[in-house]
């Protein structure tokens, strides 16, 4: 009841002034401190909702709120990101003070906070563009890895179709920067904001491309000095802190692939599958194999040259996963097998051939 309460109270106040009520904001903080996250998240959305309907008298209190109540700073500023996912256009009047509070916070130790802050900063650059772009040059570069941290994610979110385009491609030659950060978290959130712009913007990266084929070929490969061990008593755990930057240099050539197909470069393109097909984790082996599918229709001729070197790397692929487990990657790989067998004259390669013969003939499907 309370969070249904909570809901309406919040779409009320998104349709209407309710700056009248002069003990709505302090009850609705009052459930911040409420045991069940479902009843705090929905006092985070009401909050958010009643500040719409009166930017000017609420926005300051939630300011208030987010300055003297640590503990519940991650839910006011789920608060300030309803009210500019919801009021985007209106929010310019405001900017000073709703920048200023969130740069304040991109430097807090929670990730969870910073996260929330790169969200909301990146929508208002997508909204705002030049207004903002001084604000996002001076911290770009900030010594302080937190910033770079949460300037490098909310360029995921500063990239859509309607982004002021102009604005971004300022930013361009510093978020390229960013992918070769010697904090491994930056490089991952950079590559992550490097998909989105080449989805949404690829025209942005079109001048790039030579640099982020070095990037991608370089965050791709296995780095052992990002592979952790974990004492857990009896036994030791490993794990792998380079898998999601590997993973988004691996979604990152694929959108390039799709979004600028002309930029490929092939030689460098075939490293990174090679290097891919022998990754340790199956979501990077299924993102490469997706890329090889793609090279087989744009550049038969070059995968035909290393169809031995690509061709030794697939029956460990298609192994069967231990008990318990599963493995995308077996299914992308036979399709990827069958698409080579498009390749014309393929029947008559006696590497592709005996390929089949050893490995593939059983697994048909």
């Amino acid at each position: 009841m309370i969070i249904l309460s909570s809901l309406i109270i919040g779409e009320i106040g998104r349709l209407s002034d309710m700056s009248g009520n002069k003990s709505i904001t302090k009850t609705i903080d009052g459930l911040f401190n409420h045991a069940n996250t479902d009843v705090k998240i929905a006092a985070s959305h009401c909050l958010g909702h009643i500040c719409i309907g009166n930017l000017k008298h609420f926005l300051p209190i939630v300011i208030d709120f987010i300055n003297n109540e640590p503990n519940h700073k991650y839910l006011l500023l789920m608060s300030i990101r309803e009210i500019i996912d919801t009021k985007l256009n209106d929010v310019s009047d405001h900017i000073e003070t709703l920048s200023a509070i969130l740069f304040e916070n991109a430097i807090n130790s929670e990730e969870k906070i910073r996260n929330v802050v790169s969200e909301c900063l990146g929508k208002l650059l997508a909204a705002l563009g030049l207004d903002m772009i001084s604000e996002f040059e001076s911290r770009i570069t900030s010594t302080n890895h937190l910033v770079r941290s949460t300037i490098a994610k909310s360029m995921k979110y500063a990239a859509t179709r309607e982004s002021d385009a102009t604005a971004l491609n300022v930013l361009i030659p510093e978020i390229i920067e960013l992918a070769s950060d010697a904090e491994p978290l930056i490089r991952q959130y950079t590559l992550e904001s490097l998909i989105s712009i080449a989805h949404h913007l690829p025209d942005l990266l079109r001048k790039d491309a030579e640099v982020l084929f070095k990037i991608i070929s370089s965050e791709t490969e296995l780095k052992k000095d990002l592979i952790k061990e974990v004492d857990l008593g009896p036994f030791k755990h490993k794990i792998d802190e380079g898998r999601p930057i590997r993973k988004a240099g691996f979604v990152l050539l694929d959108t390039i692939f799709e979004k600028l197909p002309e930029k490929i470069n092939v030689p460098i393109t075939l490293d990174i599958i090679l290097v891919g097909l022998s990754d340790p984790d199956d979501d990077c082996v299924s993102q490469t194999l997706h890329v090889l599918i793609k090279l087989i229709k744009w550049a038969p001729g070059a995968v035909v040259g290393q169809m031995a070197n690509i061709l030794e790397k697939l029956p460990a692929v298609l192994k069967e996963p231990a008990k318990g487990t599963t493995k995308t990657s077996i299914r992308i790989a036979l399709k990827a097998i069958e698409k080579m067998s498009e390749i014309p004259d393929m029947e008559t390669n006696t590497v592709f051939q005996k390929f089949i013969q050893d490995n593939a003939i059983t697994r048909s499907e």
